[in-house]
């Protein structure tokens, strides 16, 4: 009797969990692609310098600098180590650095034979 109690609460939670919608999940997939082209433009011009704003001035960085530090935020919001990352957006944060790390790992089967044009 008991076992049927905890299924039932069980099922009970799981009818509570909003679906998400088309709309939500086009947003999640949008984001987790471009952490993706994040990942493999890290690996494939690490020393690009990028522009970037740093306290309220335009200023030019190496792009594994810009991109390794939002990386980090995205890896400390994800897991609540600044606020309340992990209730409000887990979800968010967890795209990004699957994204970001599939772009790593993704890049070198989409890069064989091709030659680097240096612009």
């Amino acid at each position: 009797m008991e076992s049927l109690e905890r299924r039932n609460r069980i099922l009970a939670s799981i009818g509570e969990i909003p679906a998400p919608t088309r709309r939500e999940l086009a947003r999640r997939q949008a984001w987790l692609v471009i952490s993706g082209v994040l990942g493999a433009y890290i690996l494939l011009h690490p020393k690009r310098r990028v522009t970037v704003i740093l306290f309220r001035f335009l200023t030019d960085v190496p792009a594994y600098v810009a991109i390794g530090i939002w990386f980090a935020f995205q890896l400390i919001s994800g897991l609540g180590v600044l606020g309340s990352g992990s209730q409000q957006g887990g979800v968010a944060y967890a795209a990004h650095v699957g994204g970001f790390v599939a772009g790593l790992v993704l890049i070198k089967f989409f890069d064989r034979g091709h030659g680097r044009t240096q612009i």
